[in-house]
């Protein structure tokens, strides 16, 4: 399972509503607990781009895409960002 949102590294719990936290408990529910609550069942990403716009896949990565390298820039909200093109450092 993988959430992609556009908040920082960390819990996603301030930008994404309420679904991220049960579908957490739920995958723990399940490892940790052994419980057949469904949780394999569900989409295998989910891609938030705001808390309110929400699109998920079956599977990851998604059919048809292709692998890109990402570079590292300064900025952000956290760390830095990603980005195509190489950066520069200085």
């Amino acid at each position: 399972m993988a959430w992609w949102f556009k908040g920082g590294h960390g819990d996603p719990l301030i930008d994404v509503d309420a679904r991220w936290q049960r579908l957490l408990v739920d995958w723990f529910d399940h490892w940790l607990e052994g419980a057949d609550n469904g949780v394999m069942k569900k989409p295998g990403s989910v891609v938030s781009m705001s808390p309110t716009d929400h699109w998920s896949q079956s599977t990851w990565p998604a059919r048809g895409a292709s692998p890109v390298a990402l570079h590292p820039h300064e900025g952000g909200r956290t760390a830095g960002a990603l980005r195509l093109a190489r950066g520069t450092s200085g």
